[in-house]
């Protein structure tokens, strides 16, 4: 009796859905908001909405787009799913930069992941090659 009722405590134990992060992996993000023209409240309110979003706030990069009103910041976040992730970034853009015209965000690759999607292309695109001179007639 004693081994079900461990049995049936450990099957009770909730298993989590969700996977922990591994400790240093994070997703770089770039936000571009456009002012009309970027004034020194607009700058910082978008630095205190990269700090209130990244996981290093040292790390954040604020600076203008030369020809436009746009003003970008680049910081890194733990790395999650992103459609996890807009839900936080939407509701920090709202809270920060009220006064904006126009808004892009995006998760640019790091250099390593951009080798390897290029390595991956390039033997995807030999793997086609090889085929269709396999298979002349398709």
């Amino acid at each position: 009796m004693e081994a079900l009722s461990a049995r049936m405590a450990f099957a009770s134990y909730p298993i989590p859905l969700v996977t922990p992060l591994l400790p240093g992996v994070e997703m770089n993000v770039r936000l571009r908001i456009l002012f009309n023209p970027p004034a020194e409240e607009d700058w910082a309110a978008m630095r205190a909405l990269a700090k209130s979003l990244t996981n290093e706030p040292d790390a954040v990069r604020v600076f203008a787009d030369e020809k436009t009103n746009w003003l970008i910041a680049e910081f890194t976040m733990p790395t999650e799913a992103q459609y996890k992730a807009e839900p936080k970034i939407s509701m920090a853009i709202r809270l920060h930069a009220w006064n904006r015209e126009d808004l892009t965000f995006g998760f640019p690759f790091t250099e390593a992941e951009r080798a390897r999607a290029d390595r991956k292309a390039a033997q995807c695109k030999a793997r086609r090659r090889a085929k269709r001179e396999a298979d002349p007639q398709k």
